[in-house]
């Protein structure tokens, strides 16, 4: 091994743990001007356990094996990994392995945070939102020339409760034998996670209810934002409080709240801290985002609710009208919404949305969700480092490695919506409506939208001419019972009865004053003077029986709404046939029988509604069905827009309409990548090329590295894109443009000559090249992996000391910059 320093005369002998031997004793030499033996051994490829007196190591190729193996299997952890090479080599495994390989990862994961951090600051790429503006190039990487689109990109929010940890207490148990859990246990840890994927708890704790009710002492928001309602009420709930009460105790992060693009890139990253998805979350990663990219549309499962929060929020509201921040539904989840919700805030109505569904968090979830068992136990610090460096491997080797695969498949769809305009014209000629015209849809929305905003709340004199019948029919039922008449057998047999009845008729006397009480308080009210008392037969008495009787008709259909639909939405997982729902939810639940019994009757009671039946109710398929039974003020079966012809045609139209929006904004994107595929080639070139110049051929071996992995997918890229651009119906371009990006188009006028070969390096970098000698060759980089902790938190107490390994590379390159 060719080094520039010397070989010490000491040899140490030391247990190696590697893929082709298990516990071998090896002598290592030690290297002369070190001051410990790890920097001696992170020179050879080996990584100790311990800074100081290392007794076991294992090579960079173990390390580098197990984090490629973790980052594609999650679910694999160190007990697993270090069993299976006992096995292989056919001896017992050794359980305190486990703590030492622990040690080992630590510093195998910090060296490469180091190096990976160099290389930023090399390239100019360490600025504090580098990375959160440079996330996702299809999104974000602007070419000269293009078309702006509005809004600028889409992203996802939503939380996941997978992904807990618990806190390790010290438990007893009581003098009555009852097991509580005391103080915590946990040792300290102010270590950050690596990169800039976390929001800081201090920062999002500055949106909670509490932080900001100093600020809205002096804060008036928009006053179309403080009055209204959303079109959902409390009708949708994303995760309520009952469901995480029992996990604050035993969890200190009961999950995460992640921000996304539609290309299912990671953007930030929230702890949900002792809580479930509350408010503060979203408004956090919603003014980082706002304040670092400007506009977006966030499709959230709550996007109804949140745009009002944000914009009635102190800290996000100048943000959100600066930059008009806007929020939608989610494709999927906007069908548990209310029908108003659905007109104002569902993708498919929503212009420049496209045919984004918003609903790739689902997806991204149930991948992460393989970390939970590994997660579950490790400290705070280990948690949050798997964490990220798996959504960061993630958003290299499988969302930018299969973002064309996505482009693809977003443009046949495209295709296949726009291939049904004939459909669209037969439609509209079974409808007798005139082709040309098709303004007239907008319309009928808008006519749709009108009638739907009258029913969230009735009328305020409405509503107390039906509390003012109801309780007249009380007041009669009252006074007949309390008021038996004199001298009748029954009332004399009334009067021997026993005291607990007749303490049973004070309570009715008592009713019956409080029935006369509110009754002559709605009738002043109301205006209804002495002797005008409505009386059973009246017109009053008519009209107001009519309007309680749809009153209850509304909220029984409300309440039948509501059930059934969340056994849809479950249900629906099951990829069952309708039948098959109907049977299940017949079967299932005796709330919903309850709930169609009472709407039945209430029906009956109405006269002119129709009754339901478990098959009718699945052939409605849509909740729009529901929403245009409720129209019971204002009959409007009879309206164009109601029929069930009118609305197919009516949301084949808005499809068109978006599909078209949609191949506007893949053609810009696939321009956008392309461009960015060259000029990051180019780029990257130009600065390995510039370091290898200056002597710096360590630096120039990590930026070839970094280049090779981000180009490794380069060939599928291009083979990908050109059978798109054959197909018919494609109107884009694959050919690259010019990037408005000043540091890249700086780089550009440099020239395009390829880097000179690479040269021998001495040292540790000879030990680096060695080892990706062989990726190199094939094109890539190490994998990119990481690993899982166990619960143990001792290896915080070695953190001093690993800092003098990172500190010899240090050393080492100043020594080369000075020669």
């Amino acid at each position: 091994m060719s080094s520039t320093s010397s070989v010490c005369g000491y040899v140490f002998f030391l247990a190696l743990s590697d893929l082709a031997t298990e516990g071998k004793w090896v002598s290592i030499p030690f290297f002369a001007g070190d001051s410990t033996i790890a920097p001696s051994l992170v020179r050879q490829g080996l990584f100790p356990c311990t800074p100081y007196f290392a007794t076991v190591v294992f090579t960079a190729r173990t390390l580098n094996t197990f984090h490629s193996l973790r980052m594609r299997c999650p679910r694999l952890g160190k007990q697993a990994f270090l069993r299976s090479i006992s096995d292989m080599h056919g001896v017992a495994p050794r359980p305190y392995l486990q703590t030492q390989f622990s040690a080992a990862c630590d510093l195998f994961l910090r060296v490469k945070e180091v190096v990976r951090h160099r290389v930023a600051q090399l390239s100019g790429r360490d600025g504090p939102d580098w990375r959160l503006q440079n996330a996702c190039p299809a999104c974000l990487y602007k070419v000269e020339g293009e078309e702006a689109l509005d809004p600028p990109f889409f992203l996802t929010m939503d939380s996941n409760n997978s992904l807990k940890r618990v806190e390790r207490r010290e438990g007893y148990t009581t003098a009555d034998g009852v097991k509580v859990s005391g103080e915590s246990v946990e040792a300290i840890d102010d270590r950050a996670a690596p990169r800039d994927y976390y929001i800081p708890a201090a920062e999002v704790d500055r949106f909670a209810k509490g932080g900001s009710e100093e600020l809205l002492k002096g804060f008036l928001p928009d006053p179309k934002w403080a009055e209204g309602t959303d079109g959902c009420g409390d009708g949708w709930q994303n995760m309520k409080e009952h469901v995480t009460q029992k996990a604050r105790g035993v969890y200190a992060e009961t999950g995460i709240f992640g921000a996304f693009c539609r290309h299912s890139v990671c953007l930030l990253i929230c702890d949900m801290i002792r809580s479930g998805e509350l408010a503060k979350y979203g408004l956090a990663a919603t003014f980082h985002l706002i304040s670092v990219l400007g506009k977006y549309r966030l499709g959230y499962d709550i996007g109804c609710k949140f745009e009002k929060w944000v914009y009635t929020h102190p800290l996000t509201a100048r943000a959100a009208l600066e930059h008009g921040f806007e929020a939608v539904v989610g494709a999927f989840h906007g069908t548990g919404h209310k029908r108003l919700c659905q007109v104002r805030k569902m993708p498919i109505y929503t212009t420049g949305s496209g045919l984004e569904a918003f609903e790739n968090m689902e997806s991204v979830f149930s991948k992460s969700n393989a970390l939970a068992g590994t997660t579950r136990h490790a400290s705070r610090f280990h948690r949050q480092r798997d964490i990220v460096e798996y959504f960061a491997h993630a958003d290299n080797y499988d969302a930018l490695a299969g973002i064309t695969s996505l482009l693809d498949s977003k443009y046949r769809h495209a295709l296949q919506v726009l291939a049904r305009a004939d459909q669209l014209l037969e439609a509209m000629d079974g409808l007798g409506l005139d082709r040309a015209d098709k303004s007239v849809f907008s319309t009928w929305l808008d006519a749709e939208r009108a009638a739907l905003e009258k029913l969230p709340t009735d009328p305020p004199e409405e509503t107390l001419q039906m509390e003012y019948y109801r309780k007249l029919v009380d007041l009669g039922v009252s006074q007949i019972i309390a008021s038996p008449p004199m001298g009748s057998p029954e009332y004399d047999e009334f009067n021997k009865r026993t005291r607990k009845e007749e303490a049973e008729r004070r309570r009715v006397l008592d009713r019956h004053e409080r029935c006369v009480t509110v009754v002559e308080d709605l009738e002043r009210r109301l205006d209804i003077g002495a002797g005008e008392r409505w009386t059973p037969g009246s017109e009053e008495w008519v009209a107001a029986a009519t309007l309680t009787r749809e009153y209850q008709y509304r909220k029984s259909l409300d309440r039948l709404q509501s059930l059934i639909v969340a056994r849809l939405l479950e249900l629906s997982k099951a990829n069952m046939m309708r039948k098959h729902i109907a049977k299940a939810i017949q079967a299932r639940s005796k709330s919903l029988k309850t709930a169609l019994t009472l709407y039945n009757a209430a029906a009956e009671n109405l006269g002119d509604r129709p009754a339901l039946t478990w098959e009718e109710i699945l052939e409605m398929g849509r909740l729009e069905d529901f929403d245009l039974l409720r129209l019971a003020r204002e009959d409007i079966r009879d309206v164009p827009w109601a029929q069930p012809g009118a609305r197919s045609t009516l949301d084949l139209y808005f499809q068109l309409l978006r599909a078209e929006e949609e191949r506007e904004r893949l053609n810009i994107e696939i321009k956008r990548w392309v461009t960015w595929m060259k000029e990051e080639r180019d780029f990257l070139q130009y600065h390995e090329r510039r370091l290898k110049e200056e002597g710096q051929a360590a630096r120039a071996l990590q930026v070839h590295k970094y280049r090779m992995q981000q180009g490794r997918f380069y060939g599928l890229h291009q083979d990908r894109l050109l059978k798109l651009s054959r197909l018919p119906g494609f109107t884009g371009s694959i050919e690259p443009g010019v990037g408005l990006c000043r540091i890249r188009r700086a780089v550009l006028e440099y020239g395009d000559a390829a880097p000179a070969a690479e040269e021998p390096v001495a040292g540790v970098e000879a030990a680096l090249a060695a080892s990706a000698a062989a990726e190199n060759q094939t094109g890539g980089d190490d994998g990119g992996a990481q690993d899982v902790d166990d619960p143990s938190d001792d290896e915080a107490d070695t953190k001093a000391g690993f800092e003098a390994v990172l500190n010899v590379a240090e050393d080492r390159d100043g020594a080369e910059e000075g020669s």
